[in-house]
């Protein structure tokens, strides 16, 4: 049984919880996150809170860039 969080409004990383977007196949719930950088992004809750995701992508792309 998951727990259902409120997470609109939260930050992580660069991302902003816009909205709850639906379940995947898993039954995990996924999140509509704006990212700083402007664009959308569909998270799960797992990947917001452990820190997996903190961006649309655009974290790596930097990295990789100023390497």
């Amino acid at each position: 049984m998951q727990i259902s969080l409120n997470l609109i409004n939260k930050k992580f990383g660069k991302l902003i919880v816009i909205r709850k977007y639906n379940c995947n196949k898993h039954g995990k719930i996924v999140w509509l996150c704006q990212c700083e950088c402007g664009k959308q992004n569909k998270v799960t809750t797992s990947d917001l809170v452990s820190k997996h995701t903190q961006s649309c992508g655009c974290l790596i792309y930097r990295k990789g860039k100023n390497s």
